[in-house]
């Protein structure tokens, strides 16, 4: 269960950069990062997605983790409910 909650974070936290992103993106304000992205070029921005692309691709591998893990307790559950499991409850 506790991998379940890591997993919603993890998912919750990409979200919540894109939205973060999507503001400074609007921002209307002389300091904000978007207008200072505009000074450096597209060099950043290729950057910035190669760094998203990253941290998506390392959640998804997380994500597959936790579903083997919590297929594999799955069956551990199913056996110790049919009583073939050995070991104490």
């Amino acid at each position: 269960m506790m991998h379940f909650g890591i997993l919603l974070f993890s998912l919750f936290q990409l979200a919540q950069a894109d939205t973060h992103k999507e503001y400074w993106k609007n921002c209307p304000g002389p300091g904000c990062p978007a207008r200072q992205e505009d000074n450096s070029g597209a060099a950043a921005s290729r950057e910035d997605k190669e760094v998203l692309k990253d941290k998506l691709d390392a959640i998804k591998r997380e994500e597959n983790k936790l579903h083997i893990e919590k297929e594999k307790l799955k069956e551990e559950i199913e056996s110790i409910e049919k009583g073939e499991a050995k070991g104490v409850y």
